[in-house]
């Protein structure tokens, strides 16, 4: 038998000959065969800004045959404060492989502080790999870095009923205020908006609704005294604050732009509280045929409040002057001739806090940073 066959002019040569075969051929990380070693980096995961350095692991597929180096993109958000061990240069984080290696690893070092600057993230991609190494299906993290200033605060609430729904998103200030509300109704059509809030010497000061609409606060030795509303320039309404023997904002006057350019009195609110703080009772007058007559159009009853913290204000006497500092167990609107009382029952996590309330025809669920 001959060592060469020839069919059809080309010459076919026993696989023994070329020193391969098949299967070796297809083995991974195979040092004499074609297929790199993959590397593949762990899953997405949440750290405390005031925790310890965490290490990230880059897994290899099977051990390394040779000696390489992996580098590591960084695309953080704005205002992060961190760094790596080994240190990045320009973005880019260079990783030894040693042979034999099953994993590399780095060390990611977060800048604890005391402001709230948000939750934010950091993403670590493997741009590339030297001879011999492959970037594998899990090329990248994302790490999300927890505020542990911001870390349990409201965060927003969602309420819906029988054809319609609203929510709140709370956004802080590095100080701990709110920044701003992000809003969303459904009455069915849908609208939206932020609020933005302003302040001075730690009160609020102004709200800017959209553009060209404000509200502006004017207080007195730490007292809330007056407010208006400014529309494109015109001073629409303002409203006069009364206060209660406890130091609470007991009431205020609203008085309108009219036609002819003077403004008069449309509503009286009065607020009532229990002793502890929490707010008992909201009532709304209108002026009727003298100024010193009023008829009751609405009143609100909040009662039976229960031994909870209250997060979020979802009512307010006054932008974030807080009216309820319990969780109220029921609620009465007495008002354009209907009588409802709602009886509100609770969910809570593992920390205490209400996730979920639900009344007849009513649920509103809570979130937290």
């Amino acid at each position: 038998m001959k060592p060469f066959a020839h069919y059809m002019g080309y010459i076919l040569l026993p696989a023994i000959l070329i020193g391969c075969s098949k299967d070796d051929d297809q083995a991974p990380g195979n040092p004499g065969g074609s297929n790199p070693v993959a590397i593949n980096l762990v899953e997405d995961f949440s750290h405390l800004e005031n925790a310890e350095a965490v290490e990230i692991t880059l897994n290899l597929e099977i051990p390394a045959f040779r000696t390489g180096q992996v580098t590591i993109r960084i695309a953080a958000d704005d205002g992060l404060q961190f760094h790596t061990v080994p240190a990045a240069i320009n973005g880019f984080l260079t990783l030894q492989i040693a042979e034999e290696a099953e994993t590399v690893a780095f060390t990611l070092v977060p800048q604890d502080d005391d402001l709230i600057g948000g939750m934010k993230h950091v993403d670590f991609t493997i741009s590339s790999a030297s001879e011999g190494f492959a970037i594998g299906e899990r090329g990248s993290v994302s790490v999300e870095i927890i505020d542990d200033e911001l870390q349990g605060k409201p965060r927003s609430y969602q309420s819906s009923g029988g054809g319609w729904k609203s929510s709140k998103t709370y956004l802080y200030r590095p100080d701990g205020q709110i920044d701003r509300v992000e809003w969303e109704t459904e009455t069915p059509g849908l609208r939206r908006g932020t609020d933005t809030f302003y302040y001075e010497d730690g009160k609020i000061s102004r709200i800017n609704y959209h553009d060209g609409r404000d509200e502006y606060f004017y207080w007195d030795n730490g007292r809330l005294a007056t407010s208006e509303v400014i529309d494109q320039g015109v001073r629409k309404s303002y409203d006069v604050y009364a206060y209660d023997e406890a130091g609470n904002i007991g009431g205020k006057q609203q008085f309108d732009l009219q036609g002819s350019g003077e403004y008069t009195l449309s509503h009286v609110f009065v607020n009532l509280f229990f002793t502890d703080g929490n707010l008992y009772r909201q009532l709304t007058y209108i002026p009727v045929d003298t100024p010193e007559e009023y008829e009751l159009i609405s009143t609100r009853t909040y009662e039976n409040y229960l031994d909870k913290p209250n997060m979020f204000p979802v009512v307010e006497v006054v932008p974030t002057v807080q009216a309820q500092h319990n969780l109220p167990g029921s609620y009465r609107v007495e008002e354009n001739g209907a009588d409802l009382q709602y009886v509100f029952s609770y969910e809570y996590d593992t920390e205490g806090r209400a996730v979920r309330r639900t009344t007849q025809g009513e649920e509103t669920t809570y979130s937290y940073y």
